[in-house]
C-alpha cells in the first residue's frame, strides 16, 4: 500500500519535491511495517500500559496545539482555530479511545495507535527525506509537519477505527448467521 501511494504521489507530482522519488516513494515503503511493529509489540499489552501510551499520545497533541499556537504568522498575529482545533478533536480522540477501552476489547486502541504511528511515519520521513536532499528547509518541513501531520494522525485514527468497527460488524453478522443456520443432514 505504502509503494502504490508513493508511486501515486510520484506520478502525479506536481511539486519538483514529489517528483524525486526518494522523497514520495522511499519513505512511504515504511508505513506498513512502523504500524505492523507497533502492532505486533502492543496486541499483548495490558489496558494500564495502553493508558499510559495514551496519555502520552494526549500530551504530544496538547504540546503541537500549544506549538501551532506559539508561530506567528507573517503579521506576528497569532491564530488560536487550529490549535485549538487540534486540542479538542486530540481530547475527543484519547478520551474515546480511553473509554473503549475501558469498556471493550483493546485490540482497537491498538490498532488505534498504530495507525498514528504509520501515519506519524509517513510524515516524518518524507520531511526527512525532504530537508536532506535541499526541498525544504528544516525550519519549514518541522512547520508542515505541525501543522500537517498532527491532523494527519488523528484522520487517520478516526478512519481505522471506523473501518475495523465496520469489519467486526460484519465478522459479527456472518458468524450469527452461520450459526443459525440449521444443519442439513449428510
Amino acid at each position: 500500500v505504502g509503494l502504490g501511494f508513493g508511486f501515486a504521489r510520484f506520478t502525479q507530482a506536481t511539486v519538483p519535491m514529489f517528483r524525486d522519488p526518494l522523497v514520495s516513494i522511499l519513505p512511504r515503503l515504511f508505513i506498513g511495517v512502523t504500524a505492523a511493529y507497533t502492532y505486533l509489540a502492543l496486541r499483548e499489552a495490558t489496558k494500564a500500559q495502553l493508558r499510559g501510551l495514551l496519555a502520552l499520545l494526549l500530551a504530544l497533541l496538547l504540546f503541537a496545539a500549544w506549538r501551532i499556537y506559539a508561530m506567528p504568522i507573517d503579521d506576528g498575529s497569532r491564530s488560536l482555530l487550529i490549535p485549538v482545533l487540534i486540542a479538542v478533536l486530540g481530547v475527543a480522540l484519547v478520551g474515546g479511545l480511553y473509554l473503549w477501552l475501558a469498556r471493550q476489547d483493546p485490540r482497537i486502541v491498538v490498532v488505534a495507535i498504530a495507525a498514528a504511528v504509520g501515519s506519524l511515519t509517513n510524515t516524518i520521513l518524507v520531511l526527512t527525506m525532504a530537508s536532506l536532499l535541499g526541498y525544504l528547509a528544516p525550519g519549514v518541513a518541522l512547520g508542515i509537519a505541525i501543522t500537517h501531520g498532527i491532523p494527519e494522525v488523528i484522520v487517520a485514527v478516526v478512519i481505522v477505527i471506523a473501518v475495523m468497527a465496520a469489519l467486526r460488524g460484519i465478522g459479527q453478522r456472518k458468524r450469527s448467521r452461520v450459526s443459525q443456520e440449521p444443519s442439513e443432514p449428510f
